[in-house]
């Protein structure tokens, strides 16, 4: 055998971990060439070297778009191999993470989290390299506390024929204007609607009804109204 099948075959022992030889005197270890008088002796592979990371990747701030990320710029082989990319998030729920190719595409869940991303390269015999950065997620809008009832409102007597009127703001804490709607659960009896914090109420027939008042579909009071006939006129003048 000539010296040029002889270093084919060295260059072979660098991508495999193990590959007989039958060679006389021919043994490389560790990557050292020994004579000997060994006959088919084996060739040690010099084995795989992982990816390695390279520059690093800043932290950086989301808006409503997100952000994407080229990792190739981050990792190199240094077998020239192709490499595969993947991202995991911690806390898990903060953001979403997607890969195709050598892009990460970063959106967030969450207002007003920092979280902190792992990208990872991998070579096609498993080696890998990490990079660890953090992600804010936009601070958002400001958060009010939601609405809750305060007074109870308590039982109505309405008029036949009459409206009489309560203003919600009396029975309910809130930190900014809200949506107040009512139903009433006999609307052939007693009339309802609402006109900001106002509610109005309407008697239609003599009878009773349940009416519960709503804010923002969060805070509820339900409370009874009895629709009753107009007082006499002799009552009226009565002293």
């Amino acid at each position: 055998m000539n010296d040029e099948f002889i270093q084919r075959a060295i260059d072979l022992s660098a991508r495999l971990v193990r590959r007989p030889v039958r060679r006389r005197g021919l043994l490389l270890a560790s990557g050292s060439l020994v004579v000997s008088g060994l006959v088919g002796c084996s060739v040690l592979g010099l084995g795989n070297r992982p990816p390695v990371a390279i520059g690093e990747i800043r932290t950086m701030s989301l808006d409503g778009t997100g952000r994407q990320v080229d990792l190739s710029r981050y990792f190199r082989d240094p077998e020239g191999d192709s490499l595969t990319y993947n991202a995991r998030v911690e806390p898990s729920h903060s953001l979403r993470l997607s890969v195709s190719g050598s892009t990460l595409t970063i959106r967030f869940v969450r207002f007003g989290e920092t979280s902190a991303v792992i990208a990872t390269a991998a070579d096609p015999q498993g080696g890998t390299a990490e990079q660890r950065f953090a992600v804010q997620s936009p601070a958002g809008p400001q958060l009010l506390p939601p609405p809750f009832p305060s007074v109870p409102i308590p039982a109505t007597q309405v008029v036949l024929g009459r409206a009489a009127t309560i203003d919600l703001s009396n029975h309910f804490t809130y930190g900014q204007p809200r949506y107040f709607r009512a139903e009433s659960s006999a609307p052939e009896v007693v009339r309802v609607w609402v006109s900001q914090t106002i509610l109005s109420l309407e008697g239609r027939v003599l009878g009773t009804a349940q009416v519960t008042v709503t804010v923002d579909d969060w805070a509820t009071q339900t409370f009874d109204v009895e629709v009753v006939p107009a007082p006499s006129p002799d009552a009226m003048r009565r002293p």
